[in-house]
């Protein structure tokens, strides 16, 4: 019996860590927070639309809908510390001395107002759309130098009601809100399709970045990859540094 309970607390902590799952339990953790906000705003929550390229599709954590503006949302459930800016391109985790790049979610939810952009209309003026990113608390966020709301959750509800100019009227936002949701209804009907291009897409991406690294050549710049030392080791990285700085720890 004892064997059993260890042996499904191991599976249990493995599927906590995968990033996928990660990702779902720091969304619903802002989902709840959201619901918090009051009749005056209108949230709504894994937003999927499409994009200027043809096939592409991106996914919105969360929109909230007000008088004050439209609020886009990109959560990231990630332990360490972070660093980042307004500008790079890739922010860091560091745990325990180990640091990992990831993509700026700042860029990754530009992008996503870009779409939303698209989808509403030229009418809304972009002086409406507020970009927010909200860590959950298991991280600390060190040496942030953006205009852009770089936030843990605790201080979500906050940032979104420092918000206080009108932007919106009452017909707008409710307008606003039934073209997101009939769009939302019908996403839903076609959602497994939807999502499984959407990943189809993710994996192509991933797949032709990763031939690229194979065949010695940066997936950045598409300049040649060499081999360099650090004072932590090998590692491969970009020959047109510093214009690029695409690196890759080596193996082995």
């Amino acid at each position: 019996m004892a064997l059993f309970l260890i042996f499904v607390l191991i599976i249990t902590l493995a599927f906590l860590q995968n990033p996928s799952v990660k990702g779902y339990i720091g969304e619903k953790a802002v989902t709840v927070l959201l619901n918090q906000l009051g009749k005056e705003y209108i949230s709504l929550h894994d937003v999927m639309l499409p994009t200027n390229e043809v096939g592409k599709t991106v996914q919105i954590d969360h929109v909230v809908i007000s008088k004050y503006g439209i609020f886009v949302i990109e959560t990231k459930n990630f332990k360490g510390w972070i660093f980042g800016d307004e500008t790079s391109k890739y922010w860091t985790q560091v745990i325990y001395k180990k640091k990992e790049k990831f993509y700026s979610p700042i860029k990754q939810n530009n992008a996503h107002i870009s779409a939303l952009k698209q989808f509403m209309g030229k009418e809304i003026s972009p002086a409406v759309y507020t970009s927010i990113v909200c860590f959950t608390s298991k991280s600390t966020i060190k040496k942030m130098n953006t205009a852009t709301p770089v936030i843990q959750t605790p201080k979500l509800i906050k940032t979104i009601k420092s918000f206080t100019r009108f932007r919106l009227s009452e017909t707008e936002v409710s307008e606003l809100y039934q073209k997101l949701t009939k769009h939302q209804q019908r996403v839903k009907k076609e959602f497994k399709p939807l999502k499984e291009k959407h990943i189809r897409v993710i994996k192509q991406n991933m797949n032709t970045k990763e031939q690229q690294i194979n065949e010695q050549t940066c997936p950045k710049c598409q300049g040649d990859l060499i081999e360099r030392k650090g004072k932590h080791g090998c590692f491969v990285g970009c020959s047109n540094y510093p214009k690029c700085r695409f690196t890759l720890r080596k193996s082995g």
